[in-house]
């Protein structure tokens, strides 16, 4: 059943909103829908919650990487973090280096996202776009990228250069 008011706009009994046709009411219909599917955010809490346990476990260290601003009392902004850097790095045994960027099913890297991602894997970093925890815990059962392929060979200095670590 549907209750309208003037005939213009209301809502169907399921919620939805209706105004004038047919139409409308399909592009409200799409819009509840893409907003139910998996968030970016969700799918990184569920990330985190895994390589808590991994941590637990002894096999690799994390940081949640952070980045944004927040205003200040006086009405200036903050920034914190590196725009760009990617959600979560991984410290594997032996040295090894993984940059996890989380995205959603159709979710794309932004401009300074890809500089980062360029950067990283120019010093030799692994760097991973995720979407989804059954695609990291693939990193580590051997179904998937093998952590052996995160460590890269020691780099030597060129002459001239010091050696920093």
């Amino acid at each position: 059943m549907t209750e309208k008011s003037s005939g213009f706009s209301g809502l169907y009994q399921d919620g939805e909103e209706w105004s004038g046709g047919f139409m409308k009411r399909v592009k409200v219909a799409k819009k509840q829908r893409a907003r139910s599917l998996t968030k970016e955010s969700q799918i990184q809490s569920a990330i985190e919650d895994y390589l808590r346990l991994m941590e637990r476990g002894g096999r690799l260290a994390y940081i949640k990487n952070n980045t944004g601003a927040y205003k200040t009392e006086r009405g200036g902004y903050v920034r914190f973090g590196r725009a760009g850097s990617s959600d979560f790095l991984l410290f594997l045994h032996g040295g090894g280096c993984i940059h996890l960027e989380v995205k959603t099913s159709s979710g794309r890297q932004s401009k300074s996202q890809k500089e980062y991602q360029a950067m990283m894997e120019g010093l030799g970093h692994r760097y991973l776009v995720v979407r989804s925890v059954g695609e990291v815990a693939a990193l580590f059962d051997g179904t998937g990228a093998s952590l052996e392929d995160s460590r890269q060979p020691a780099r030597r200095p060129l002459k001239g250069q010091l050696e920093l670590f």
